[in-house]
């Protein structure tokens, strides 16, 4: 396997990890609910890895990978319920995809300063409307400073901090569709490349004047 460049095993619902010690059976099966491991082994090319709709049940801790090329890692459609990390050695690493997971807890530290390059972050259908009040800071977000598109659409959100974005200068598009969010108190006027700013299907009854002059500065849709 030395040479794959993409490897996808995707709704194989028994997946198992036998390297990992203390689990010998159908990874859904196990009462683990932490993997507590020091890194996660993939073919030194490879680009692609798909592990959609495969029922891991887990946190994410800290771990890093092997020496990789990885630039698209899609771990969608599980029960990744809690992201705690750091992850590190996904430096070449421009796509995640983390939608419909049930999270309700992001760490900090998190995103470690090896996400630098990453695109595009895909976090719908989650519930990190639990968490991402609390973030008054910008501290989740802190590392990914070239992303341009973010997915938070369907997350419960009802308020995101002014300082939650504070890093995002090169955001191009930004997905809050299907949330709870009556009015936007995020800062927006760093976001110069910005040209796509969904927020469909909120509770949003009208814009306050700064904001609505931002917008309008910046051309964003709606």
């Amino acid at each position: 396997m030395r040479n794959i460049s993409e490897l996808d095993v995707s709704l194989n619902t028994c997946l198992g990890f036998p390297a990992l010690e203390n689990i010998t059976t159908d990874i859904m099966q196990s009462a683990i609910k932490v993997l507590k491991v020091n890194y996660i082994y993939v073919p030194r090319k490879l680009r692609t890895f798909l592990i959609r709709s495969s029922r891991l049940k887990y946190e994410i801790p800290h771990v890093s990978f092997t020496e990789n090329e990885l630039n698209n890692l899609s771990l969608s459609d599980n029960a990744l319920h809690t992201w705690t990390g750091p992850v590190y050695n996904v430096k070449n690493l421009t796509s995640l995809d983390l939608s419909s997971n049930t999270c309700s807890n992001v760490s900090k530290s998190f995103f470690s300063p090896d996400f630098n390059n990453l695109k595009t972050l895909l976090l719908q259908d989650n519930n990190l409307g639990h968490v991402i009040p609390l973030d008054s800071d910008g501290e989740i977000l802190k590392n990914l400073n070239n992303v341009v598109y973010i997915n938070l659409s369907k997350n419960k959100i009802q308020n995101i901090p002014n300082l939650f974005f504070k890093k995002q200068h090169n955001l191009e598009h930004l997905d809050l569709n299907e949330n709870m969010i009556k009015d936007i108190t995020f800062k927006v006027s760093h976001m110069k490349k910005l040209m796509f700013l969904n927020l469909r299907n909120n509770q949003i009854s009208k814009l306050n004047p700064l904001i609505n002059v931002r917008l309008v500065q910046g051309s964003y849709a709606l």
